[in-house]
């Protein structure tokens, strides 16, 4: 019962705080500009600032976390490169199999697995979830990139390169990373004033970045076919957390490690998936309900991996 009670309190808060978004986007409470508005200041400056803290305040050794990075980069490689060798095989269209792929590897991670990791191992148990995320997020963007181009609708295959860097090397995200690193290595600390108001917007981010999820939450789009549906639902949320997750628990992660590992790999899709999907000519109405349907199955799947992880002593 202990362990039941500890992998539901780990997931529960993050489902209401998504229910409670659709409650008030359904409403009329949350119109599309003021969600638009919000988003933009959580992704702009709640977040990073988030993310900033939660490396900064920890004692942070690139070399005793190096392997736990190669392992994530290395798993994401894999996991695309699969996508892009098996996906054709079984999905005809371009438009739907660029959308399945980035379903197979592209997590919500920021906005799901840190607060989770939260929850689990406290502030300080944080800091390997903010680093892998710090690593893999550029690759996200890029990976995406490239497979909407290879495989877009009308078979360009353009891939506009200095673009896409140009926007990794503007995110926010990934600036308050490396400024984090910077300053756990170089042990900076700030005066207490200004610690409490950087506490209040790291505070204030993933209840208002969940609540904004659940807003923007739609599947107004037209309907998919249920086959590529279920599938990419399946492999999202339990396939591709087990290989991944067997893959650690063999290489010998354990703890935080392994948890922030889990979290990465069993996430929902991303919203920007859905964005870039969208821009790209992609199968938007199957993006949006890989979005929709990730989003509020994760919580189910992600409280049963926390529970056996914690029975068998993983986490």
């Amino acid at each position: 019962m202990e362990n039941i009670l500890f992998a539901a309190g780990a997931v529960f808060p993050l489902f209401v705080m998504v229910m409670i978004g659709q409650g008030l986007g359904k409403s009329g409470w949350f119109d599309p500009e003021y969600v638009k508005k919000t988003n933009r200041f959580v992704f702009k400056i709640c977040l990073p600032v988030m993310l900033f803290r939660s490396i900064q305040q920890n004692e942070i050794s690139l070399t005793e976390n190096l392997r736990l990075i190669l392992f994530a980069e290395a798993a994401l490689l894999v996991l695309v490169v699969l996508s892009v060798a098996l996906v054709p095989l079984f999905v005809r269209q371009n438009a739907r199999r660029s959308v399945l792929m980035q379903m197979i590897w592209r997590t919500n991670c920021l906005i799901f697995g840190l607060p989770v990791a939260i929850n689990i191992f406290g502030e300080a148990g944080a800091a390997p979830m903010a680093l892998i995320m710090a690593a893999v997020i550029p690759m996200f963007n890029i990976y995406s990139v490239i497979i909407l181009a290879v495989f877009d609708v009308k078979n360009e295959g353009h891939i506009e390169i200095g673009k896409t860097l140009l926007s990794i090397v503007k995110n926010p995200l990934i600036i308050a990373s490396l400024l984090g690193l910077a300053a756990s290595l170089a042990d900076i600390r700030f005066p207490a004033m200004i610690d409490t108001a950087l506490t209040y917007l790291a505070n204030i981010a993933s209840p208002l970045a969940l609540i904004c999820l659940g807003a923007n939450l739609t599947v107004r789009e037209g309907r998919p076919p249920k086959g590529i549906l279920i599938c990419g639902l399946l492999l999202r949320l339990v396939l591709v957390p087990v290989a991944a997750m067997t893959a650690a628990v063999l290489f010998g992660f354990r703890g935080a490690e392994l948890g922030a590992l889990l979290l990465l790999f069993a996430s929902p899709m991303a919203v920007t998936g859905y964005v870039m999907s969208a821009e790209a000519g992609a199968d938007a109405a199957l993006a949006a309900r890989y979005v929709f349907y990730s989003t509020l199955l994760v919580c189910l799947s992600m409280f049963f991996f926390i529970l056996i992880f914690r029975n068998f002593g993983l986490i």
